[in-house]
């Protein structure tokens, strides 16, 4: 071997002998400057942290779920309290109402019983008024008697015995005399006796036809009031079922939501402000249906005081025994508010 070839088997050997404190990165892996290294941990840390950061958020995203959750079932617990007070109140309400039909059923009839006794003495009274007047007439107009009628009164009075004396003939002349002016006042106080009883029936005729209207009218009011009585009902039994179907679809929600697995931040987020919603909604029909129901019921307290009062007037003017006391009650303040009836 030349010493040329010699050299070159040198260097080819100590080329591919590995000195021990070299490192040799294993299959796969590549060795990395230091600079290099550094910015890849600095990355790693970064990367970390966002990690915990995004771990934080959602666990307090878990945490506002739950309590989100607690939160809706409490309210939807409230809530289902609520409409079974609700349903109770409105079932009172509708019992109350029927209630209410009957007694006003019964006073219309009463009051229809009244007005047939009314429209019957009406007729008695056209008839009396009638009869008076065809008497008065006859007293105030009589008819001369007939030509045979004073023949034989002229020959009736011509066999009786005539006076003999002046003074007897003075007493005939001022007995005869005496005997008209007791028939003239006789006929003049029953004139004046008729002339009353006209008035006074006219008057009664009058009152009872008042009284007939005044009936009917307040008959009509309590007929308005019991249909817009049940027009409300109908609308709260409405809104209470559109609230449970509410409640229910919200129920259904939250249980998909349980079921569903947890997602990122964001979603937690939206789901945080659609559960908030639902729940103001919730709390905002509640307290709405609750006013209504208070309207409700402050209407049918109304409506009885208003027919307690329209009993007691009728009952009233049944019992009343002179014209006067019938006129007294006529003459009262008309049921036209609530705020006038007096609490008796």
């Amino acid at each position: 071997m030349s010493p040329e070839q010699e050299e070159t088997a040198s260097l080819i050997s100590t080329g591919t002998l590995v000195p021990e404190g070299i490192y040799l990165p294993p299959p796969g892996y590549q060795l990395v400057p230091e600079h290099q290294w550094e910015q890849l941990q600095l990355e790693g840390r970064q990367q970390q942290e966002s990690l915990q950061q995004l771990q934080r958020q959602l666990d307090s995203a878990g945490q506002e779920r739950d309590e989100l959750q607690e939160a809706l079932k409490r309210s939807s617990e409230d809530c289902a309290k609520q409409v079974q007070v609700l349903l109770a109140q409105v079932q009172n309400s509708e019992k109350l109402l029927q209630t209410l039909q009957g007694t006003v059923s019964q006073a219309q009839e009463r009051a229809q019983q009244q007005m047939a006794e009314l429209a019957a003495s009406h007729k008695r009274v056209c008839y009396e008024i009638k009869r008076l007047n065809e008497e008065n007439q006859g007293l105030r107009c009589q008819q001369p008697l007939p030509v045979g009628s004073r023949v034989q009164e002229q020959e009736q009075v011509e066999e009786q015995e005539l006076p003999t004396s002046p003074l007897e003939l003075q007493q005939l002349i001022r007995s005869t005399r005496q005997e008209a002016r007791e028939c003239r006042r006789a006929q003049e106080h029953e004139a004046e006796r008729l002339r009353i009883e006209i008035v006074t029936l006219r008057e009664a005729l009058e009152e009872e036809t008042t009284s007939r209207a005044s009936l009917e009218r307040e008959r009509r009011l309590h007929r308005e009031e019991t249909e817009v009585l049940e027009a409300s009902l109908c609308s709260l039994r409405t809104e209470m079922e559109r609230i449970q179907q509410e409640r229910s679809k919200a129920e259904q929600q939250l249980q998909a939501s349980q079921r569903q697995p947890p997602g990122p931040a964001v979603g937690w987020t939206e789901e945080k402000a659609q559960l908030t919603s639902l729940l103001s909604e919730q709390r905002a029909k509640v307290f709405r249906l609750q006013a209504e129901l208070e309207t409700s019921e402050q209407v049918q307290r109304d409506f009885v005081r208003l027919s307690q009062a329209l009993q007691v007037r009728l009952e009233r003017i049944r019992q009343a025994e002179t014209l006067d006391q019938v006129r007294n009650i006529v003459d009262e303040t008309p049921l036209r508010d609530v705020k006038d009836i007096k609490d008796t």
